[in-house]
């Protein structure tokens, strides 16, 4: 079966043999996700092409886990080592896996489901307790 030049599947069945195995291998070791569609010979503008093919997302979906992953247990070494650039971890931490944002999006939550909650009362007050008195 032969797929249209520039279309999903014909980038797919494209790729390099390995593709897998060396994607993986970089991210495994702290790369970025950047770091491994380019080794695999794959621009920005493919690989979100790409990322529409389960196969091909769940090994990015899993590398950047176990890219996370690195980064977790270097921050941990980090605690015991006296010469550990904190500045450097906070700002790749904060870049790669939007660790400050994640931070954020926790507290909106916090806020907006104090804010459902307040609006579900307020909504059962005025639905039922004035029909009540």
């Amino acid at each position: 079966m032969s797929f249209p030049e520039g279309s999903v599947e014909g980038m797919y069945f494209s790729l390099p043999e390995g593709w897998e195995d060396i994607a993986l291998g970089i991210m495994k070791e702290g790369g970025h996700m950047v770091q491994a569609h380019i080794a695999i010979g794959v621009c920005a503008t493919d690989h979100e092409i790409l990322m529409r093919i389960t196969e091909y997302a769940n090994v990015f979906i899993n590398g950047m886990a176990e890219c996370e992953s690195w980064w977790f247990t270097k921050g941990v070494e980090g605690l015991h080592d006296k010469d550990f650039n904190n500045k450097l971890f906070d700002m790749m931490t904060k870049r790669m896996f939007n660790w400050d944002k994640k931070i954020d999006k926790l507290k909106d939550l916090d806020k907006d489901d104090s804010n459902v909650v307040t609006k579900g009362i307020e909504e059962f007050k005025n639905k039922y307790l004035t029909r009540v008195q």
